[in-house]
């Protein structure tokens, strides 16, 4: 009979999709944000020496199933965390619910092991893991960016010199335990967990780690002693070779490509891993995005042009409006997975006058349409045109009587503070929810306007702020409560931006307002749109008719707001708002589409031209 085996399924070990013991795995979650589209921020990629290529998990990362679940259970089930007879390190710059302290290295990871072998578990993930006691947990923010990990495999003499590497490191260890039987072998870990900062014996240092099944790893630890960049100052060196190197870039504090030594680093910019999932190492571009959905002229009804920071203008998207894989789809995504399972932190609103299943609001509720989903970490609010739109508690999210005529929807994520923001500004719209379920812990400013209990009781009667996305884009929101008695455009919007308005809305209106010059700065009616040149099939102009979509442009180029409202009388005594960018390709892409607009009557009278075109 056999007595020994390489690695027993009971020892401490990195464990793969299966929950079975791995050499070593590399995993790669996804951002939530791809380029065209937004995705579930829990995806990821597998791989291990067994495989061949990436492997696309079938498990979320925010599950204890899979592979890094399955490696973390050995420290939560097992209870490794209360025996003395193994070793635990968790550390992170920006641990799970603590404050942040300076000081420390900018290092991530988890250390577990026995006298026999354990593993090291290297990753990006900030406030992960989650503290042994509460079991397995994956931070809400942890899903916007792209992240990695990296899980080896050792024995129990490996974490002798992986020891000598966090000194150098010097993490954040916020949970551990060294047992008096390990301190002996491992003085610096003893330290480190005890609060003590171990003395490096120079700037730097390297070390050749050997897996329990003879892969080779090389370890590269700097101290803040070290004041160079790691990759192009020493790594690229010591390896003889260029590198590609793929980080987080923040805009304006990035380093540039570096082919100043014999060996280079150069900054990657975009990703395609397998299956043509694409995303770019800043994911500003992806912290908003604009839809406009064509009307049904020779298309179905259901093609849509998107646009966000990185398109640079309008992309026609390759998939439906309805599609469950589009970027609606996964902007609901969050909301569909709540009416399957509900889960504590989430919450969300739909409000629309024009709701699905029953008749429109009340007048006296605003004319505004939306969607705000949010946690306790980020948001996002989704303001869009189209009437019954999300359907209610149902996967079959757009409505067919959304197929007809145009539409417009932006959506933008933010903070959760700025919640409370967006809360205000519905309360001044005096949107109409239809489908709600905000917790008790959120702003109450939200809370109320979901209930239906609030609204303005004094002047003024309209309220502006300028909302910051999660990356720091600028966005200003108009809103008017149905008391201001003025158009959203020529009374709100024109004074606000202080410049013309080109202005498109829906073009069957019983009373519709002309254009207007009477102002210092004017405001015209657009009522014919041509979509840009594309590769077939061909998209023809179409008429405010058929184009239930609302939205604004300056003559110069730089601000285009996405609003509820039409120009209409009626529209006067109903709240609505705006959202406002002044992204310049934006302005651009809505400008080059106007082909007709209507000018004033004072102006008609001094002009042979009836109507203008651009």
């Amino acid at each position: 009979m056999s007595l020994c085996c390489t690695v027993c399924s009971t020892d401490i070990s990195c464990r793969n999709e299966a929950g079975e013991p791995v050499d070593w795995f590399i995993i790669y979650k996804l951002p939530r944000y791809k380029i065209g589209e937004v995705g579930s921020g829990v995806d990821y990629m597998y791989l291990d020496s067994s495989v061949e290529t990436w492997q696309m998990s079938k498990f979320m990362i925010n599950v204890s199933q899979g592979a890094i679940g399955n490696t973390l259970d050995q420290l939560y089930t097992g209870k490794a965390y209360k025996s003395n007879d193994s070793a635990y390190a968790l550390y992170n710059d920006a641990p799970p619910v603590l404050d942040y302290v300076q000081g420390y290295g900018h290092t991530k990871g988890l250390l577990l092991f026995d006298h026999s072998q354990g593993f090291w578990l290297s990753h990006t993930i900030p406030h992960f893991p989650s503290f042994p006691e509460r079991g397995y947990l994956y931070p809400s923010s942890g899903k916007v960016n792209g992240q990695t990990a990296l899980c080896m495999t050792f024995q129990y003499e490996q974490f002798l010199q992986i020891a000598k590497q966090m000194v150098y490191l010097y993490p954040r260890f916020y949970n551990c335990s060294v047992p008096v039987a390990f301190s002996a072998d491992l003085p610096q870990l003893a330290q480190l967990c005890e609060g003590s900062k171990p003395a490096p014996a120079s700037d730097k240092r390297v070390e050749q780690l050997l897996t329990i099944h003879g892969d080779k790893f090389v370890s590269f630890v700097k101290s803040e002693r070290f004041v160079d960049d790691i990759y192009t100052g020493w790594v690229a060196q010591v390896l003889g070779a260029d590198l590609l190197v793929e980080s987080w870039q923040r805009q304006g504090h990035d380093l540039p490509s570096n082919c100043s030594l014999p060996k280079h680093a150069m900054n990657i910019k975009r990703i395609r891993l397998p299956g043509s999932v694409l995303f770019k190492s800043y994911n500003d571009h992806s912290k908003w995005y604009i839809l406009y959905k064509l009307p049904n002229v020779n298309n179905g009804g259901l093609a849509y042009l998107y646009m966000d920071k990185s398109t640079n203008g309008w992309n026609r998207s390759r998939k439906n409006i309805d599609s469950t894989s589009g970027t609606l789809a996964n902007t609901l995504k969050p909301l569909l997975d709540f009416y399957k399972r509900k889960m504590e932190g989430f919450g969300y609103m739909l409000y629309n006058d024009q709701p699905p299943d029953s008749n429109p609001a009340p007048a006296s509720f605003g004319h505004s349409k939306g969607v705000v989903l949010l946690d306790k970490q980020t948001g996002v609010w989704l303001s869009h045109s189209t009437p019954k739109f999300p359907s209610y508690r149902t996967k079959d999210f757009w409505p067919t009587s959304g197929n007809a005529n145009g539409q417009t929807f932006m959506c933008v994520t933010y903070s959760y503070n700025d919640s409370r923001e967006i809360g205000l500004q519905l309360k001044y719209i005096h949107a109409y929810p239809y489908d709600s379920d905000i917790p008790k812990t959120f702003h109450e400013e939200l809370r109320c306007v979901a209930q239906r209990s609030c609204y303005p009781k004094r002047a003024p009667w309209f309220r502006e702020k300028i909302l910051t996305s999660v990356e720091g884009h600028k966005f200003h929101s108009f809103a008017k409560y149905h008391r201001f008695g003025d158009d959203l455009y020529s009374g709100l919007i024109v004074k606000g931006l202080q410049q013309d308005l080109y202005v498109k809305s829906w073009g069957k209106m019983k009373r519709p307002l002309p254009s207007n010059c009477s102002i210092p700065n004017h405001v015209y009616n657009v009522y014919k749109v041509q979509p840009p040149k594309m590769p077939p099939p061909k998209m023809p102009p179409f008429m405010d008719t058929v184009d239930h979509s609302k939205w604004c442009v300056t003559p110069d180029r730089g601000r285009t707001c996405i609003a509820d409202m039409n120009r209409e009388m009626s529209q006067m005594s109903r709240g609505g708002g705006a959202i406002c960018t002044d992204d310049a390709a934006v302005g651009e892409a809505f400008y080059a589409m106007i082909t007709k607009y209507k000018p004033c009557n004072s102006e008609r009278r001094n002009s042979n031209a009836q109507l203008r075109e651009l």
